[in-house]
């Protein structure tokens, strides 16, 4: 039989977890959502502006809609506002050498132009993936 000292235990352990659980919901969904900083937002639309996206990737990128941590490719820490991540990698790279009918996906998906020097204003960046793109050298 099981002993009332295990029961107890057992139930301690529940109990626990419970409240840390709480505890954890409490601190991710306490605060209010930040949404993007004005500066990396617009360090991102000034990228834009320097790149051909003829797959149209980048429309969600627009003055519009102001919280660029929406925006397709980026992720942003939920509490300060700040991008940590920026993925723009050509979804149809797995293809460049694959056979010619697979290559015009390849070609029509790749982001083309010059590096805008502003993603260094991008502070917090951790995770940067410009893959199978064309940067026209750089």
């Amino acid at each position: 039989m099981i002993s009332t000292m295990s029961v107890f235990v057992a139930l301690g352990f529940v109990a626990l977890f419970a409240t840390a659980t709480m505890v954890n919901i409490s601190f991710c969904y306490g605060k209010s959502y930040v949404g993007c900083k004005e500066s990396e937002r617009g360090a991102l639309l000034k990228l834009k502006r320097n790149l051909k996206d003829l797959s149209n990737c980048l429309a969600s990128w627009n003055i519009g809609d102001g919280d660029c941590c929406k925006w397709v490719g980026n992720f942003c820490n939920n509490l300060t506002g700040h991008i940590l991540e920026l993925n723009l990698e050509n979804p149809f790279g797995y293809l460049k050498y694959s056979d010619a009918e697979d290559d015009d996906h390849y070609m029509r998906s790749k982001l083309v132009g010059k590096m805008n020097p502003s993603l260094v204003d991008l502070k917090h960046l951790i995770h940067l993936d410009l893959s199978v793109n064309d940067f026209q050298g750089i």
